[in-house]
Parts: structure tokens; sequence; C-alpha cells
């Protein structure tokens, strides 16, 4: 873009994750290293992307479908009957 030549930047891995051990960083969360990247040029401000790099083997974890089940089934329904409780309990209270 307005004259300006592609780069590359290359990433040590191993220093990415002998930083994390020794405690000084924390890129990789549970298999998942996280990068961002920005570039500036004279005819912008800025460009910002960002990922994830998964450790082979890497699964995303799952909420168990029983707790989602119970979820939508039990809890969305008590915080309604409670909302409502709330609301009508105000209304009386405010009519006296």
């Amino acid at each position: 873009m307005s004259g300006t030549k592609e780069g590359q930047i290359e990433i040590d891995f191993g220093k990415v994750t002998s930083s994390d051990s020794a405690g000084a960083s924390k890129y990789e969360v549970a298999g998942r290293l996280y990068w961002e990247a920005h570039i500036f040029a004279p005819s912008f401000v800025s460009f910002t992307t960002n990922g994830f790099f998964d450790r082979q083997g890497y699964e995303e974890p799952q909420l168990p479908s029983k707790e989602v089940q119970i979820l939508l089934a039990w809890l969305i329904p008590v915080i309604v009957v409670l909302l409502l409780i709330a609301l009508i309990c105000y209304i009386r209270h405010r009519d006296h």
C-alpha cells in the first residue's frame, strides 16, 4: 500500500512457550496461543488483526449439553417468574 513493501515476522514459538513456563508471560492458555498484529504506514494510522494458533490436538472446550438443558429449562423461566413477581409487587406498592 502506498509504495510500502510486504514484510514478514518470524515467531520463535519455543521462546514464547519458555517465557510462559518461566512465568514471564501468558501467551498460551490451555493449548491455544493468541496473536495480534498492528501495521503502520504513512497512508493510514493502523490496521489490526488477530487470531489463535492451536497446539496439535487442541479441542475447544464445549459446554456439556446437560448444563445447557438445565439452563434453558429451569434457570431462564425462574428468572422470568422472579422478574414478573417483582414487577407486580412494584406496581401494587406504587398504587397504594
